[in-house]
């Protein structure tokens, strides 16, 4: 499949077919995943779909082809597919501490991956283009948040930008003070997501001289697009 690592173009967008070549070979590759035991971090039937509407609002958001990206959350790779076809592979960085998930991938991709196996959120020591956090902050607590605002804000480029989900607290019964992950259990029926102040998040940003905004719906969350200053 490493032939397959190749630039997508400005076909990448929300409309983009199911039957294009790109998303027969993402198919593909989520067969491979499932064959070897890997989890896929939500809907299989939605597996494809979930990681090329990543790229889509990430290149709405400013990535280009000659960005370095860091992706929090790594897992099994959904949203690391699309990415590692659009840039340049070895400018994908993948934080993920389940190591044999993003093993897998490598090996399945044919490519080696700059991986990062922590559970801390410490980004590599590299000039940082653009980050994803995908359903990543509906887990984390605001001590693990505040640590990737701050991983951001030390190794970001001039105008780098950081797009993270998030469901927005209603008030401060809603707004999650915990300072654990909090994850869905093996037989449990919750889905063990928490719920964060959007002003908490823009405090926490300006004080890293960044700047926030809302930048659209993500079926129950929300995308913020944070932004190193020129």
């Amino acid at each position: 499949m490493v032939d397959a690592l190749r630039p997508l173009t400005s076909r990448v967008s929300r409309r983009l077919s199911p039957d294009t070549p790109e998303s027969r070979d993402v198919r593909k590759f989520k067969k491979s995943l499932v064959a070897a035991g890997i989890p896929l971090g939500g809907p299989e039937a939605k597996f494809a779909q979930v990681g090329r509407k990543s790229l889509a609002t990430m290149i709405d958001a400013g990535l280009v082809p000659s960005h370095r990206v860091v992706d929090i959350g790594a897992g099994s790779m959904r949203v690391g597919w699309w990415l590692m076809h659009y840039i340049e592979p070895a400018n994908y960085y993948a934080i993920e501490p389940l190591r044999d998930r993003i093993d897998t991938a490598a090996r399945l991709l044919g490519v080696r991956i700059n991986a990062l196996y922590n559970d801390d959120f410490t980004f590599p020591d590299v000039a940082v283009d653009f980050a994803i956090a995908r359903s990543v902050w509906s887990h984390a607590s605001k001590v693990q948040i505040a640590k990737m605002i701050s991983e951001f804000a030390r190794t970001a480029t001039p105008g780098a930008g950081f797009l993270a989900s998030v469901r927005p607290a209603a008030d401060a019964a809603e707004d999650y003070t915990g300072d654990e992950w909090v994850g869905k259990g093996p037989d449990s029926d919750d889905p063990g997501m928490v719920n964060h102040s959007l002003d908490w998040i823009e405090a926490e940003c300006s004080s890293h001289d960044l700047t926030m905004k809302e930048y659209g719906e993500l079926n129950s969350q929300t995308w913020v697009l944070m932004r190193s200053p020129h």
